[in-house]
């Protein structure tokens, strides 16, 4: 059975990625990779690490987000931290620059 030696977890797979990044400057003379090559692996592992802090950060979002929504929708008032926060009960999609069609069916239009 043929296997798989690179993670489907993104986090896992960053992992892998930072390790061989890291990594490859010390042997690219050796393997005969050209240093162009090393500092796109490199531009790759950060720009990954990144993209991982930023879908943290929207998860994060997201879950708060439903936290207020379900505050609103059992009648209680938005806690403090949520109106300082520049939440009126507009869904998340009109702060930001969404595409039209997701924003259409978010109902934030």
């Amino acid at each position: 059975m043929k296997t798989d030696n690179v993670s489907k977890n993104d986090i896992a797979f960053g992992v892998q990625l930072h390790l061989m990044a890291t990594g490859l400057p010390g042997y690219a003379t050796t393997l005969g990779i050209a240093q162009d090559r090393v500092d796109v692996a490199l531009a790759d592992d950060k720009y990954f690490d990144y993209c991982l802090k930023y879908q943290s950060v929207l998860l994060q979002d997201g879950r708060q987000a439903t936290a207020w929504r379900d505050l609103m929708r059992g009648g209680d008032p938005l806690p403090k931290a949520a109106t300082s926060a520049g939440i009126n009960g507009a869904p998340i999609p009109s702060r930001t620059k969404w595409p039209p069609l997701f924003q259409d069916g978010c109902g934030s239009k």
